[in-house]
């Protein structure tokens, strides 16, 4: 599972660099910012970590701890696909503030949705 999200984040950051330039420079940074994460950063975390994860399912006897740790991520996602305003980096880690250690423990570092994985400074 580390090996398919460390292969995921080269796309996912290339994608969120993308939308980035692509959008107005008229926008103010908050926006724009907002803008990527919403547009970008969620649908490609869903689609290249969540998505894969659940494919590749959960080794015999960890299929608890596994499911835990991914309602926590999907919890995370719903709430950034809302009307959540994020609006600056340290609101995409406090998006992913319960996630991210319960996966850190399991031993998916490179699943868990930081700046050293997305790229994202602040």
């Amino acid at each position: 599972m580390n090996r398919s999200c460390r292969q995921a984040w080269p796309a996912i950051r290339r994608d969120l660099a993308a939308y980035e330039s692509n959008q107005s420079p008229s926008l103010s940074e908050r926006k724009r910012f907002k803008r990527a994460i919403s547009g970008s950063l969620i649908p490609n975390v869903k689609s290249h970590i969540f998505d894969r994860i659940m494919a590749l399912g959960a080794p015999s006897g960890d299929r608890s701890e596994l499911e835990e740790i991914m309602r926590w991520l999907g919890e995370a996602i719903e709430i950034g696909e809302g009307q959540f305003p994020i609006i600056l980096p340290s609101l995409v880690w406090d998006l992913f503030d319960i996630y991210n250690p319960l996966v850190h423990r399991y031993g998916l570092a490179e699943c868990m949705v930081n700046s050293a994985n997305t790229g994202i400074k602040g």
